[in-house]
């Protein structure tokens, strides 16, 4: 989900955020991810 946006660092293991989206697609698909997410570690700093 949104898999263009976010990307694991292979030595971490931690997910970052690779890109931003800038379409109100890409917001959509992101937001849609952030809801998703069971653990609540993708978060929305309002900016």
């Amino acid at each position: 989900m949104a898999g263009d946006f976010f990307s694991r660092n292979a030595d971490s293991g931690i997910s970052v955020v690779c890109r931003q989206p800038t379409t109100p697609e890409e917001i959509a698909a992101v937001e849609e991810a952030l809801q998703a997410c069971a653990v609540g570690s993708i978060g929305n700093d309002g900016s």
